[in-house]
């Protein structure tokens, strides 16, 4: 889950609330990197005061910590419920676990109040007044120097122990969860390998394409939680939408818009989301491919079902050339 924040004004502040325990906490929205669930940690031989693991995400080495611990909460255990929130300080990225992560608020400025004390780590910078529930919005960037600062020990297992479910399930699911993280990630960068004049080559069915990689955004694995909504009077083509990182992204089969049958959706598919002048949009693939260099290629124009597609041959493999900005130009689609 990812938030971007733009438009606010000056007497403004955009605001993550969170629960620990019966408590409300907040940090502004900017900071956050990413929210993703509990998931199996990698445990180094030490590790700073009140961490709880490492978190590998996006080639960055992350410590994990309770937070309940540094703010002086009695600890509990985690359930498979509990979220990871990765934060940027100003120098430094971290995250922390909370119990429930609850909504994203405006709140004006005017009516945030300052802490009423002061002390060497004032976690607390200021407090709001929502409803019926007073919000304690944390200082990131002191929190921050926390961490930095914090002794490494050599008895976080005991804590890791602590908090962490013990059940045979609830171990397996966070297992599970590491290595989509894992297999997610590898997807993600996949991106970097290629060249702004390679082309991007898939598969769906036993049919081949291919399309420009300065058109793809990013590659998405699906995961099993996954809920593509179905929107109502719309083309069987159109699969529906899908929040990835907090955009709602339209799903196509690209197959059925061609009228070459149906994609199924099964644990290795992939959708490549790409962008064209009008929207951003995602297709359903089985599989990513090796990069081409179609420069110098010979194109052979072909008609599918009404549609021209430029096709060539690599390897005995015959090629569909996807053209995002043609092929699913607004009017065609008829969303």
């Amino acid at each position: 889950m990812e938030y971007l924040t733009e438009n606010i004004g000056n007497d403004v502040r955009e605001l993550l609330l969170f629960k620990l325990d019966d408590t409300i906490y907040a940090i502004d929205s900017y900071k956050i990197s990413e929210i993703m669930r509990l998931m199996k940690l990698e445990i180094p031989e030490r590790l700073p005061e009140h961490a709880i693991g490492i978190l590998e995400f996006n080639s960055y080495f992350i410590n994990v910590i309770d937070l309940k611990g540094i703010l002086d909460k009695k600890r509990s255990r985690y359930t498979l419920d509990n979220k990871i929130v990765i934060v940027n300080s100003d120098d430094n990225i971290f995250a922390f676990v909370a119990d429930e992560i609850i909504d994203i608020k405006r709140i004006k400025k005017s009516d945030i109040k300052p802490a009423p004390y002061y002390g060497e780590y004032r976690y607390s910078e200021s407090f709001v007044s929502l409803g019926d529930s007073n919000i304690v919005i944390l200082n990131v960037d002191i929190l921050s120097d926390r961490i930095k600062n914090s002794i490494c020990k050599d008895d976080a297992e005991i804590l890791i122990n602590e908090v962490f479910p013990t059940d045979e399930n609830s171990l397996a699911v966070l297992e599970n969860r590491k290595n989509d993280l894992k297999e997610k990630a590898k997807f993600e960068n996949l991106a970097n390998y290629y060249l702004e004049e390679d082309y991007l080559s898939f598969q769906i069915n036993n049919d081949f394409y291919c399309m420009d990689i300065s058109k793809v955004k990013y590659f998405h694995k699906i995961k099993s939680d996954d809920k593509i909504v179905k929107i109502p009077a719309t083309p069987k083509y159109a699969l529906g939408l899908l929040n990835i990182k907090g955009e709602f992204i339209t799903i196509l089969d690209l197959c059925a818009y061609l009228n070459l049958g149906e994609t199924q959706i099964t644990s290795n598919s992939i959708i490549i989301v790409f962008e064209t002048p009008d929207a951003t949009m995602g297709i359903l693939v089985d599989k990513i491919g090796a990069r081409l260099d179609i420069y110098g290629e010979v194109l052979t124009e072909n008609i599918i079902n009404d549609f021209q597609i430029s096709s060539f041959v690599n390897d005995e493999t015959i090629y569909s050339v996807i053209v995002p900005e043609e092929l699913f130009d607004i009017k065609k689609l008829s969303l």
